[in-house]
């Protein structure tokens, strides 16, 4: 069994220090991707430590990008930001309905 110890913060006197959120947190790990399903929780983590000016970027680029896949896929992909956290997915949902 593997254990991921994982710690995230802003450098020091970076603009997110004040959302610092430093700490360990151990998460038990097999080692087999098949099995460990948490492939959120890491994206989730760094979107809540960006800045609204920053997440706003992430939403236009990410829907610039998948906006000309099948709907299905757009679908998809939203489903899988809203994992991350909801305001990542609402936020690609937004961008891509006013892209049209």
């Amino acid at each position: 069994m593997f254990v991921r110890f994982s710690t995230v913060a802003g450098e020091r006197g970076a603009a997110d220090a004040e959302r610092d959120i430093r700490g360990y947190k151990a998460t038990p790990r097999t080692g087999n991707h098949r099995v460990d399903n948490d492939h959120w929780e890491q994206p989730g983590n760094l979107f809540r430590l960006m800045t609204p000016e920053r997440q706003q970027l992430l939403f236009e680029v990410t829907a610039r990008a998948i906006s000309g896949a099948a709907r299905h896929i757009q679908a998809r992909h939203i489903e899988n930001c809203g994992r991350a956290g909801s305001a990542y997915g609402a936020g690609v949902a937004k961008v891509l309905a006013q892209l049209g």
